[in-house]
């Protein structure tokens, strides 16, 4: 059987994958309505059907920890009193009387440990674990913003393009 790609515009998405109709049959067929699948296709399909959701819909809210951050810091002005002088007359006008300021930081992007086990799955049981990596490294080394583009969407349609050719072309099993 001949590899196909999902064309660039298209997306399983938009319910137009090139492997549109297979797809939607083995997810009806294999992936339960909560919790893990019982086979290794079925939960390949729940995986890249979970990461497609999350992108598509909350633009990785939930795939992804860290990024731009606000914290909270003493402040400098008045050392957290709140005052501008020892006799707490006068209040700070860097802070506002909070004794805190805000602060804005940057944290390193990770992959939180519920989307980090699904990447750890599709590589350790997809043929060709290329483009679960792939997606994954895109996702670490962005700063956490998306503009949806064709070319973001064309990652997530080529995982699951590997995932449907693998479910059409090799034996299902259990997880064991």
């Amino acid at each position: 059987m001949e590899k196909l790609v999902t064309e660039l515009g298209k997306s399983y998405w938009d319910e137009n994958g090139v492997y549109q109709k297979e797809y939607d049959e083995f997810y009806s067929k294999l992936v339960p309505s909560s919790g893990e699948a019982k086979t290794v296709h079925g939960e390949m399909i729940r995986c890249v059907s979970r990461l497609f959701y999350d992108y598509c819909n909350n633009g990785n809210f939930n795939v992804l920890d860290g990024g731009p951050q606000t914290y909270y810091e003493t402040c400098g002005q008045c050392g957290g009193s709140g005052y501008e002088d020892e006799d707490e007359e006068e209040q700070c006008n860097y802070c506002y009387g909070d004794g805190e300021i805000e602060v804005e930081g940057f944290d390193d992007i990770i992959i939180n440990d519920y989307y980090l086990d699904m990447f750890n799955f599709l590589q350790h049981n997809m043929l060709n674990p290329k483009y679960a990596i792939d997606l994954k490294e895109f996702l670490l080394d962005g700063d956490g913003a998306f503009n949806f583009s064709p070319e973001e969407m064309r990652r997530y349609n080529a995982l699951t393009d590997e995932v449907m050719y693998q479910v059409l072309t090799t034996e299902n099993k259990d997880i064991v």
